[in-house]
């Protein structure tokens, strides 16, 4: 993979345990247009730009404190109605591995995640941002619902954007394996 064709972003500071939306998140939800205005406006700038690295950055932040707080409206915004979630073996339990299609199959899966875990929460560690991908290096920490027995684990989620909006999100166990999925190589 060529640095030169990267960004690469540690995200430290993120505030993704906001329980409530802030300004930005309340403007979006009234015009969600922005939302694909600020990623095709991601797109067009220089790969090193720090515009674009400050667009990754309050985007993500979006993102995560949004499902951290199962906040499916705004982040909805976000995915294309024909959205394709895939959730690999190595990661899932058995009856969640597949395709899950759409804003309702995207919540279908989360609906089950809060089943098996108390207090799910995810946050990223590293962004790599390709141009119409991101890869995000993400750390998910929880409890066994039933056993209360802490859970932590690092993965790597892929998310393809077309037109502004997240297309298709792939979450797979290795970097290499997501490097594949965006069509990339070490």
């Amino acid at each position: 993979m060529s640095e030169e064709n990267v960004l690469r972003v540690r995200p430290t500071g993120l505030n993704t345990t906001r329980q409530h939306r802030d300004l930005s998140e309340r403007v979006i939800v009234r015009f969600p247009g922005l939302v694909r205005a600020l990623n095709l406006l991601r797109l067009r700038l220089p790969i090193r730009s720090r515009l674009r690295r400050f667009l990754l950055l309050r985007l993500a932040t979006m993102a995560f404190a949004a499902i951290n707080r199962r906040d499916f409206d705004l982040l909805g915004i976000a995915l294309d109605p024909e959205f394709d979630f895939i959730a690999a073996g190595d990661l899932y339990p058995a009856d969640m591995v597949g395709h899950h299609h759409g804003h309702s199959g995207y919540r279908e899966n989360w609906r089950r995640l809060d089943e098996a875990f108390d207090s799910l929460r995810i946050d990223p560690e590293e962004l790599i941002d390709t141009g119409d991908r991101i890869i995000s290096l993400v750390r998910a920490n929880a409890h066994g619902a039933g056993s209360g027995i802490p859970v932590s684990m690092t993965y790597f989620q892929v998310f393809t954007f077309r037109d502004g909006l997240v297309i298709r999100e792939e979450d797979v166990q290795d970097r290499a394996e997501a490097l594949e999925a965006a069509g990339l190589s070490e």
